[in-house]
């Protein structure tokens, strides 16, 4: 199965089993588009840095429609009292790598929708609360789950707040990078890893 990743008007086609990193400084708006080519379609996502009322209403400003399966890290962390239902699995917080791994799995082996997007917002907070090495083999994992359901992956990354080493590890498990800037007062996005050469920065 093809997926036709759009980004400010130019469209670039990935078979499914692509993982993305949508990666960027803070204020570039790689939230709103990673949440845009999330509500493409059907979708299963790992929040960290946000709740899953907070993700599932964005979503369905573009998906109303679809489907949105949630593993809410950040709810028990603000104190608000969850209780598990249909779509969404609340973990009690970024660190336990363990729980999200199985609550991700879970969704994994109930969806059987075809095109599928997963989606990860965002990995800094896992890199905050756990060793990089522990988060390195969490990603492996989940960029397999999603090859292995033949589905396309897309997650968020601050590149600014880690070092070189850190940067360089977590881009591994991807296949390819949507970079965000801003750039004369406009947000900006390209493709790099899909083709051989980068694409145009182009405003979204």
């Amino acid at each position: 199965m093809c997926y036709q990743v759009d980004v400010g008007g130019m469209t670039d086609s990935v078979s499914g089993g692509t993982a993305i990193l949508v990666s960027g400084p803070p204020m570039t708006g790689k939230y709103d588009l990673f949440v845009e080519l999330l509500a493409a379609g059907p979708a299963i996502a790992i929040a960290t840095d946000t709740d899953a009322a907070t993700l599932r209403e964005d979503y369905a400003g573009f998906a109303p429609s679809e489907r949105l399966s949630v593993v809410d890290c950040a709810s028990h962390t603000q104190g608000v009292e969850t209780t598990d239902d249909d779509d969404t699995r609340y973990v009690p917080g970024a660190g336990n790598l363990t729980r999200i791994g199985t609550a991700f799995t879970d969704f994994v082996e109930e969806r059987v929708d075809a095109g599928v997007r997963v989606g990860l917002h965002s990995l800094s907070p896992l890199l905050v609360y756990s060793e990089l090495r522990s988060v390195y083999r969490f990603l492996q994992v989940f960029t397999g789950q999603v090859r292995g359901a033949d589905w396309l992956c897309l997650a968020t990354f601050d590149p600014t707040m880690h070092d070189e080493q850190v940067v360089s590890t977590v881009l591994d498990p991807f296949d390819g990078v949507v970079e965000t800037r801003e750039h004369e007062g406009r947000r900006e996005a390209r493709i790099k890893g899909i083709d051989p050469q980068p694409s145009d920065w182009t405003a979204f």
